[in-house]
């Protein structure tokens, strides 16, 4: 009998290496596939592919902006609403991990691959919501698929779909470690030694095998982050200026999610509040896409009043969408919208501070912005520096910025909660 155990014990083992093995595959070939229907997707739209966000939105003529991304939102409304016919529901991952929601059979599998390509395809014609979802959806779909046909456990199951995830998001972006800080603070993986080297394994071979095809340098090229007193300082006012802001962007999104247009009126407001961002974009290209536009933007040097008109038009655009029944992340769009709003604050006080670094202060409202709206300050500190290629010793700047705005963020719940009647 002990015999019989210990040899269950291993098959079973090697049934679980085999799906960690599979699931890390497919969430980096499913980066490098992403990849490609995302350049292919731009070229279709744009007539070209570029690294370079704002350059590539700059070279084709506005009215060729206004038709991309009005055709393609006419396509994805009638796919989304296609997708959502009952008895069909796209099943988000936390609902994935959940026991009770455990079983994603209630929705085939075609259909959560087709979706998780539908919104890079819908941000790749200038959506202005982020594309995170996707590659994370992708790998959670097929690590559950994975799990099934291997027959795992429950617990190993909602392990494999949280570190697949995880993977998928490492791979796109070439963040391995703040994947890793991902899928314990936002996923609430639990913290032991499985659940740290299958994550580990997942998430570092993930980008591993996307680097055939995915560069690895930093998204945005900037100059490093530079601390002095009074930068030091200024990240204080930061903190107490931009972690509101970003509360009450948090709450608008999760209201637009939870009245997210999903019948047949979905086949008239996407295309119309895309029609409306496109117009937008005749004079202010900047607030299409996933940020990335917006933080060149900034990051190439701009004025004061246009980074402020931006803003406001980037995160009313992107709430819209989402509300309109577009599905999609706001990862990058938050990224974006902190940094210009550290520029902002910045800018302005530079006649009174003026040894403060605008980049420091971008770095920072970026921090903040990612660590409210996600509520995951390590995992915001860990994009920030990747995304930029800031060395490691902003770590302690970063996270202390952060720590404080959760703090910030915690105190203003608990005020709100005493002023608001639960009546």
């Amino acid at each position: 009998m002990l015999n019989f155990k210990m040899v269950s014990r291993l098959y079973y083992a090697v049934k679980f290496m085999i799906a960690v093995l599979f699931m890390t595959v497919m969430a980096g070939v499913g980066a490098i596939l992403m990849h490609y229907v995302l350049m292919f997707t731009e070229w279709l739209a744009f007539g070209n592919s570029r690294e370079n966000t704002l350059s590539l939105l700059n070279s084709v003529t506005p009215i060729k902006r206004v038709l991309s991304l009005t055709l393609v939102s006419f396509l994805a409304s009638l796919s989304w609403y296609y997708l959502q016919i009952k008895p069909k529901q796209i099943t988000s991952i936390k609902q994935q991990v959940v026991f009770k929601d455990f079983s994603v059979k209630k929705s085939p599998y075609w259909l959560h691959i087709g979706h998780a390509f539908l919104q890079l395809i819908y941000v790749g014609a200038g959506g202005p919501i982020g594309k995170e979802g996707a590659p994370r959806e992708f790998g959670a779909i097929n690590a559950g698929k994975i799990s099934d046909l291997l027959a795992l456990k429950v617990l190993d199951k909602r392990l494999l779909i949280i570190s697949a995830a995880a993977a998928g998001l490492s791979a796109v972006y070439q963040v391995p470690l703040a994947s890793v800080f991902f899928a314990f603070e936002t996923l609430a993986l639990g913290i032991s030694l499985k659940n740290i080297v299958t994550l580990l394994a997942s998430t570092f071979g993930a980008a591993s095998i996307a680097q055939l095809v995915i560069s690895t340098a930093p998204l945005y090229h900037i100059s490093k982050m530079s601390l002095n007193s009074q930068s030091l300082a200024f990240m204080f006012l930061i903190v107490l200026c931009v972690t509101p802001i970003a509360i009450s962007f948090r709450y608008l999104n999760q209201k637009v999610t939870e009245r997210r247009i999903k019948n047949i009126k979905i086949l008239l407001s996407l295309p119309v509040v895309s029609l409306i961002v496109s117009v937008l974009s005749i004079v202010y290209p900047q607030i299409l896409g996933n940020g990335n536009a917006l933080v060149q933007e900034v990051f190439k040097g701009t004025t004061v009043s246009l980074i402020a008109i931006l803003v406001v038009l980037k995160m009313i655009a992107t709430l819209s969408t989402l509300c309109a029944g577009a599905y999609g992340g706001i990862l990058t769009p938050s990224f974006s919208i902190g940094a210009c709003l550290g520029f902002l604050l910045a800018s302005i006080s530079i006649p009174l501070l003026p040894h403060i670094s605008i980049v420091t202060s971008m770095l920072v409202g970026a921090a903040i912005f990612l660590a409210i709206t996600m509520r995951a300050p390590l995992t915001a500190v860990g994009l920030v520096i990747s995304f930029t290629g800031q060395s490691v010793i902003t770590i302690v700047p970063l996270t202390i910025a952060v720590l404080f705005a959760t703090a910030y963020d915690y105190f203003i719940r608990k005020m709100r909660s005493l002023y608001v009647n639960p009546y």
